[in-house]
Formats: structure tokens, C-alpha cells, sequence
């Protein structure tokens, strides 16, 4: 009988270590998400001007604040610049609500990229000082889309994927948005066509 007792009391001291090492490791993810860096490397050539840009860019994963501060950003960027939004109603035709669907699709874009750069960016190259007065500023088009498909990094993979699924994700909305902008940037160089021009920075 004693015997049994102690076998009892070993498995709950197990399970009790267990679940301690469970909390602390739940927690040290947590902790490394909060601080968490984003690395991103461009090789991409401007079809503004053949110019083509290299360099390793540091970003922080975005906590639900930082979300909040580049979506007031790109909502400052858009305000200054005489972007207002427009009152429409609802599908339904019972409420009103704000539409930006009048505003050409790249001038949101741009407002999101110099947004995420103001919020998030830690480093980048030298070439890249003086973002927001770049004349090539397909290059940050392309930016905030490396940014996002480095984002999906942190996503955990789920293990197996039905053959059939076909619903659209967060992520795969925010990609798809930003891949608007696609169709007239230029070449990330390694998949298409690279510029002769010398690199810069």
C-alpha cells in the first residue's frame, strides 16, 4: 500500500513538473515574440530607374500597439497628403460608413509602406536614409511585401492542410493586397531579369 502511495505521489510530482515547464515555455514565446526581429533582404532593381537596390533591413514584429500606430501613420500619411475618405452606405443601403475605394490602390500602398517604415523599421542600409523623398519608390513597394511574406515566418505550420481547403487566411489577404502593386514593380533580381546598373549601397 505504501508503495502504491509513492507511486501516486512520483506521477503527480511529474505531472506538476510538467505543467511548470509547459507555463515557463508558453512564457519564454511569448517573451521572444514581443522581441522578436523581423529580417529582410531585398536584391530588386526599380523600374523607375534601372537602379538596382541591395541590402539586409531589421524590422520588429508588430505587437497589437505597433498595429495601432502604423494604421494612425498610414492614416496621417493619407490625411496630410488631401487623401480623405468617402461616406457611402453599407451594401445593404441602411448605414453609412467611410470607403477609400475612390483612392488609386498604390497611393494606399505607398501610405502603408512609409507607415510600416516609420513604426517598425530598426535598420537598413545607408542608401535608404531618406525614404520618404525616394524617387524610386517602387522599392518600398516591394519592401513592405518582403515584410509580409517574412511575417508568415512566425506562423506556426499546422500539420497537415485538407486537399480541399480553400479559405483565405489574415496573412494571405494582407499578401494579396500588397501584391496589387506587383504588376508595375520591377524585378527582384535571382527570379526574373537583373539590371546591368550597378548596385546601390
Amino acid at each position: 500500500m505504501a508503495d502504491m502511495n509513492q507511486v501516486q505521489a512520483n506521477q503527480q510530482l511529474i505531472q506538476q513538473m510538467m505543467k511548470e515547464a509547459e507555463a515557463k515555455r508558453a512564457a519564454d514565446l511569448i517573451s521572444q515574440g514581443n522581441n522578436a526581429k523581423v529580417p529582410v533582404e531585398i536584391n530588386y532593381t526599380s523600374i523607375n530607374s534601372g537602379e538596382t537596390y541591395k541590402g539586409t533591413f531589421v524590422f520588429r514584429r508588430p505587437s497589437a500597439m505597433d498595429a495601432i500606430k502604423v494604421g494612425t501613420a498610414k492614416s496621417e500619411y493619407l490625411r496630410t497628403n488631401g487623401v480623405r475618405p468617402q461616406w457611402v452606405l453599407t451594401p445593404d443601403g441602411q448605414y453609412p460608413m467611410e470607403s477609400m475605394a475612390h483612392v488609386e490602390p498604390r497611393v494606399v500602398a505607398l501610405a502603408q509602406s512609409l507607415a510600416t517604415c516609420k513604426v517598425l523599421l530598426e535598420s537598413a542600409p545607408d542608401w535608404f536614409g531618406d525614404y520618404e523623398n525616394m524617387f524610386d519608390y517602387d522599392v518600398l513597394l516591394h519592401l513592405e511585401v518582403r515584410f509580409s511574406e517574412e511575417l508568415l515566418s512566425f506562423r506556426k505550420q499546422p500539420e497537415k492542410v485538407p486537399a480541399n481547403n480553400s479559405e483565405t487566411t489574415g496573412d494571405q489577404e494582407t499578401l494579396a493586397s500588397a501584391e496589387i502593386v506587383r504588376g508595375e514593380s520591377g524585378t527582384e533580381n535571382g527570379s526574373g531579369t537583373a539590371s546591368d546598373r550597378p548596385a546601390v549601397g
